[in-house]
């Protein structure tokens, strides 16, 4: 009996040794993939177990590993946004400094040669292109608040149609001076959407303001909403130079522009469709566009009916 006892306490001591060396080895060797790994710590650990608690261990590293890969890919996105923002803001800020100075020291050295009207016509270009500084500085801003989740939004019931309507009459003397035929649907329902009026205002006045600016060729302009399917649309197109296809997928894009560097008529800080369609986002919406150079180009809005039971 002892005999027997002694032998089962051998094999189940033979048996433990032989898991916590199996153990062991299997710890050494994670531990030695994690040292090999150190230079590159996106590497999943590979060794293989068929111990429950190693299988569990592993996975966490993996997971961990999996979760630290996608923070390094957007921190990546975000030192390369950074390094965007610095280079393109620099240029934004750039120009319009470089013109408000050449004005103003070619007046200070012509002052007493200027005449009443030359100097009214200086000061006016000064004027516009400090207004354009400041409207580059505020979307910088914005679109950084929007991005942060730091602007407030207030939403409530809005009639979308009527809103369209009131940013068309505010574009209209544009379209008047751009000779543009301007065709005007709007929904006669009742769009009601849970929106803020403000945002709203300014998608409309982005939207229409670009199809003044660089669809002008095309001497055309067609604004339109409608209800299908409880959702609203609003279609803003124009008929000039368009969007190359290659360029269509990164037009919301932020620092994205419109702009034909060869043509004095384009130009703009690329900001203003990347806030456009944020403030899309922020309301529920969605944005699309499709453009056909030098035929049509419209971006489509579409929001969620607000049912008000």
């Amino acid at each position: 009996m002892l005999i027997i006892l002694i032998m089962i306490l051998a094999v189940l001591a033979l048996y433990f040794f032989y898991k916590y060396k199996s153990l062991n080895n299997t710890i050494e060797k994670i531990c030695q993939s994690i040292s090999k790994n150190s230079a590159n710590y996106n590497q999943p650990i590979t060794e293989i177990s068929n111990q429950r608690s190693i299988q569990h261990l592993l996975i966490e590293i993996n997971s961990f590993v999996d979760k630290h890969r996608e923070m390094d890919r957007i921190n990546q996105r975000i030192r390369q946004g950074m390094k965007n923002t610095v280079t393109n803001l620099s240029h934004d800020l750039k120009t319009p400094l470089t013109v408000i100075l050449g004005y103003t020291e070619v007046t200070k050295e012509n002052i007493e040669d200027v005449s009443q009207e030359e100097l009214i016509q200086s000061l006016n270009k000064i004027e516009w292109q400090s207004k354009k500084l400041v409207k580059v500085i505020n979307g910088y801003f914005d679109l950084n608040k929007l991005n942060a989740d730091e602007m407030k939004l207030d939403e409530k019931p809005i009639d979308a149609s009527e809103i369209l309507r009131e940013e068309v009459l505010s574009h209209y003397l544009d379209v008047e001076k751009a000779n543009i035929n301007l065709e005007i649907d709007i929904s006669k329902e009742k769009t009601t959407i849970l929106g803020d009026k403000q945002a709203l205002t300014r998608i409309y006045g982005n939207l229409i303001s670009n199809a003044i600016q660089y669809g002008q060729d095309g001497k055309y302009l067609s604004v339109k909403s409608w209800i299908s399917e409880k959702r609203v649309f609003i279609e803003i197109t124009d008929n000039g130079k368009g969007i190359q296809e290659e360029n269509q997928k990164k037009i919301f894009e932020r620092l994205s522009t419109l702009e034909d560097a060869s043509d004095k008529n384009y130009g703009g800080s690329g900001l203003g469709l990347a806030i456009t369609k944020k403030l899309t986002e922020e309301l529920n919406g969605k944005i699309s566009l499709y453009s056909k150079p030098h035929a049509r180009t419209s971006f489509t809005l579409e929001f969620p009916l607000y049912l008000d039971n």
